[in-house]
């Protein structure tokens, strides 16, 4: 388990390099660029968390959020830093969004896998 969960955290990583560049690279001010940068690592932290928990395998954990749900809240959180007027910007987020939702097909699919063995 640990060696997957370390395999998808690398792959969320990469997701969030480019987002991370291109929202940080809008912010002027210092105080700002930090906050917005620790506003990002939160969100990155909620996908880990997530995908942690699903691999984990316990019975006893309900998981009471979906990966839309998780998909939706990194889309608000990203998207929040940009224009509406940068549209090439937020394409490319958008297509980062559109991998984590494939990692979090790929895992739950790992996971009804190993669960039906």
């Amino acid at each position: 388990m640990e060696q997957e969960f370390e395999t998808y955290k690398l792959k969320v990583n990469r997701l969030f390099e480019q987002p991370r560049f291109i929202i940080l690279s809008q912010e002027k001010d210092m105080d700002e660029r930090k906050k917005t940068e620790m506003t990002l690592n939160i969100i990155k932290a909620v996908v880990v968390r997530f995908i942690k928990t699903i691999l984990i395998k316990n019975k006893n954990i309900i998981l009471c959020t979906s990966n839309d749900e998780i998909t939706n809240y990194v889309k608000i959180g990203l998207l929040r830093y940009l224009a509406l007027e940068d549209k090439a910007n937020r394409e490319l987020i958008e297509k980062n969004i559109e991998g984590l939702k494939d990692i979090l097909k790929e895992i739950n699919r790992y996971n009804t896998d190993e669960e039906a063995m």
